[in-house]
């Protein structure tokens, strides 16, 4: 079985999965869905989807993926809009919705949450419709998107009228979920802490409300600039700081030559893997430290950014590299000080 992290709203965390090391090409799985307390099609998807992940991790693993997974109940327009989500729920894959059509029905779960007429997806596989997804049936929609060269919708979003009702009905009803909401991310080969990601305590006063403030490093393939200050920031402020680095574009691995400058001051980054940016590694953060990525980060209130203009160790020689990293030292120690203590 996959090994699980998960985050509660509650800055307590969940259970805690033993660490493994990632290795291989970066694969992210979001499931989306408006409520899993009351809705049982999102329940029913959500443990269809952990049974898929359980039978594909082996075909995973021989084919070199290093699997992501992220559960984020949208809560409200802002996040329907940010996800750009068009039906409860959905699965997709590197961006992609293992269903091409959306089709829907009536859900009398959400329906009891908004307190008016609201549709759910209805999922179709092998000529029959599904209100509960059957595991093979998610396998299948994995694979498909795999090694179909399906690529994300680009197409402008709108909101549809079904979720509008939605959203609006719950808020009359008071029964909305909390607007900071709760995502819970889910995590195969890779180990992540458990973080709270209620923005109301994440944000710039995070050491205030007694949690260590989150620092995220991002460049293009997470194998160097961002890797390097990950691991300085890791070694000198140790457990005062939550450290964390992803790409835009990530490599299939670290960059050797940086891992040996690395190891040159004593330390060690080859347990680390490049992993790909997602909206919510800049949300949970209170510091985003960019390197050259460009537009890739989101923009979040009360999110703090930097950019650091560094040359890109890709390619050079060790000496270059040298020269990167004491540079990249240099800007950590400085970050050190000007962070919440």
């Amino acid at each position: 079985m996959p090994n699980t992290t998960k985050q509660s709203g509650s800055c307590c965390g969940g259970p805690t999965a033993t660490p493994t090391t990632a290795s291989g090409k970066p694969l992210t799985v979001e499931f989306l869905y408006l409520d899993l307390t009351t809705c049982g099609r999102c329940r029913a998807t959500d443990s269809s989807l952990k049974e898929a992940l359980s039978t594909l991790s082996g075909v995973f693993d021989m084919l070199g993926f290093a699997v992501h997974v992220d559960e984020v109940e949208i809560a409200s327009r802002d996040l329907a809009v940010r996800y750009r989500f068009v039906s409860s729920p959905t699965i997709r894959v590197n961006g992609v919705d293992i269903e091409q059509a959306v089709k829907e029905s009536d859900c009398a779960d959400c329906g009891s949450l908004s307190g008016c007429s609201t549709d759910c997806r209805v999922f179709t596989y092998d000529g029959n419709d599904y209100e509960q997804p059957p595991a093979a049936m998610i396998v299948d929609g994995i694979l498909r998107v795999l090694f179909g060269g399906r690529t994300p919708d680009e197409t402008p979003y709108v909101l549809p009228d079904n979720l509008d009702r939605f959203f609006s009905g719950a808020e009359t009803n008071q029964t909305d979920v909390d607007l900071s909401k709760v995502t819970q991310t889910t995590s195969i080969h890779v180990y992540e802490p458990a973080l709270c990601c209620n923005p109301g305590v994440c944000g710039p006063n995070a050491a205030d409300a007694g949690r260590v403030p989150s620092v995220l490093f991002v460049c293009v393939h997470n194998a160097g600039r961002s890797q390097m200050a990950a691991g300085f920031l890791r070694a000198l402020a140790g457990d005062r700081v939550e450290v964390r680095s992803a790409g835009s574009t990530p490599a299939d691995k670290i960059n050797p030559i940086a891992v040996q400058a690395m190891a040159e001051v004593g330390i060690d980054i080859t347990g680390q893997h490049p992993r790909i940016l997602a909206p919510t590694d800049v949300e949970r953060s209170d510091v985003v430290v960019t390197m050259g990525c460009g537009d890739a980060c989101p923009f979040y209130p009360g999110v703090s950014y930097e950019e650091w203009e560094l040359d890109d160790p890709a390619g050079q020689d060790i000496e270059t590299v040298r020269r990167i990293r004491d540079d990249i030292r240099a800007r950590v120690q400085q970050l050190i000080h000007e962070l919440p203590s």
